[in-house]
């Protein structure tokens, strides 16, 4: 009887032993999934903010761009005004004349 109790007692012991070893381990490994879960985070933060700079990267790129194409729109449209302006001006005398005489035979 007293080796039953003994046999009884030790697999007692052994079982919390296994308990206490299921525990060491679930918690180790909770820990390194929140470690890993950390470690995701962090990349997850770092691809958004190169994603971030790169998008702003390329916005300030298009800005460049848009503001050169409106600048050579703007610097045509002078080329283009003051010809409009010259022609007017060379062609003014002709269209007076022109108009003095329709309107004397007019």
């Amino acid at each position: 009887m007293k080796d039953l109790n003994e046999l009884l007692q030790a697999i007692l012991d052994m079982d919390a032993a296994q308990r206490k070893v299921t525990e060491g381990v679930t918690a180790e490994r909770q820990q390194s999934m929140q470690d890993l879960a950390e470690q995701k985070s962090k990349i997850e933060q770092q691809y958004a903010d190169e994603a971030a700079a790169a998008t702003d990267r390329i916005h300030a790129a298009q800005q460049e761009k848009c503001n050169a194409a409106l600048e050579q729109l703007r610097q045509r449209q002078q080329a283009e005004s003051k010809k409009m302006t010259q022609a007017v001006a060379a062609q003014k005398d002709s269209w007076a004349q022109m108009l003095a005489q329709r309107a004397i035979e007019g």
